[in-house]
């Protein structure tokens, strides 16, 4: 699956959305990267819940203007190659002791949320072979989650 591609769509279903809730979600992605290893189906599903995760979450500080950024970054594991895609707002955070609670099903912090959307989106990784985490939080200043996956090696 051609990653970046992937976040397009995402990014396209996502942008009403986003304009109502004056969010501003920017791609970054160098243009050669390799294919993912991935089911675009599933893909889709874990791009969307991140995207609007953050939407939702980024417009509850009224404040500011709510930023997404969602960036690409080939990175080599043990020789491997792997697609390191970075999901950061600047929303409110989230402590560090939910860090992997978020993952857990029936968790949310949503109003009127079901608490699935993140337990899905890392089973779905995980099942494609990689792996979704928090890798930062600051409270009051962002939230950054990172999906990893294997990419197709290019000979």
């Amino acid at each position: 699956v051609d990653i970046f591609w992937a976040l397009q769509q995402a990014e396209r279903q996502i942008a009403l959305e986003a304009q109502r809730s004056n969010v501003l979600v920017r791609l970054l992605a160098p243009p050669d990267l390799p294919p993912a290893l991935a089911n675009p189906n599933r893909l889709h599903y874990v791009f969307l819940n991140l995207m609007l995760n953050a939407i939702r979450w980024t417009r509850a500080l009224p404040e500011r203007k709510g930023r997404v950024r969602v960036s690409v970054e080939l990175v080599d594991r043990d020789g491997t190659p792997w697609l390191r895609v970075r999901f950061a707002d600047n929303g409110p955070g989230i402590h560090y002791n939910l860090w992997e609670r978020v993952f857990d099903m029936g968790m949310t912090t949503h109003k009127g949320g079901s608490g699935l959307g993140l337990y899905i989106a890392r089973s779905l990784v995980e099942a494609m072979g990689g792996r979704l985490y928090v890798a930062e939080s600051l409270r009051l200043l962002g939230t950054t989650f990172v999906a990893e996956l294997p990419a197709v090696r290019v000979l």
